[in-house]
């Protein structure tokens, strides 16, 4: 039994410290469609495609205190009804005209701002983007260090409609991506 019971708990060991991340030196942000931030693209099913947008946010190394943007819709999406996750402690303005969303808390792990009905109306190719706020002068986030310093995130990828598309990459070297991983 003991000749089992070590290998076992090795095994659990080596693949909990294997799973544990570390943040990146940048925050980013991303539209998905679903709550574990994977699927990007919705197409049209007749006579309406409803789905749920969610504004998902990962902190860097320095976490998340607040963020600031704007969702710029097309011409064949109806926005509807905005749901605030509850974390959120302060909000002026909305997705479609700017808002800025403070946490109560920081923030060291994925968190959504937003998540947002929607409707698709067509089968035209287009994106849903999130952007700079337009009076904040950028994709801004708070981060969790003393003063709560404005850092720019990074958008991640915006809502494919109708389409597939690439997830945003950076150049980055091995180096920079095994020590994610340490």
């Amino acid at each position: 039994m003991k000749r089992l019971l070590i290998p076992a708990l090795a095994l659990v060991y080596l693949s909990v410290g294997l799973s544990a991340q570390a943040l990146p030196p940048n925050a980013y942000v991303g539209l998905f469609v679903d709550q574990i931030h994977s699927g990007t693209s919705v197409s049209y099913v007749p006579p309406l495609t409803p789905f749920t947008m969610w504004i998902w946010w990962l902190p860097s190394d320095k976490g998340i205190k607040a963020a600031e943007f704007e969702i710029i819709y097309p011409s064949n999406v109806i926005a509807s009804t905005i749901t605030v996750n509850p974390l959120v402690a302060a909000i002026l303005g909305d997705p479609p005209s700017g808002t800025s969303a403070a946490f109560g808390d920081c923030q060291m792990a994925w968190v959504w701002t937003h998540q947002q009905t929607c409707y698709l109306t067509d089968m035209s190719p287009s994106v849903i983007q999130i952007v700079a706020h337009p009076t904040g002068g950028g994709l801004n986030v708070a981060t969790c260090e003393d003063g709560y310093p404005i850092a720019t995130a990074r958008a991640l990828t915006p809502l494919y409609l109708n389409q597939t598309g690439p997830i945003a990459a950076e150049p980055v070297s091995w180096g920079t991506i095994k020590s994610l991983y340490r």
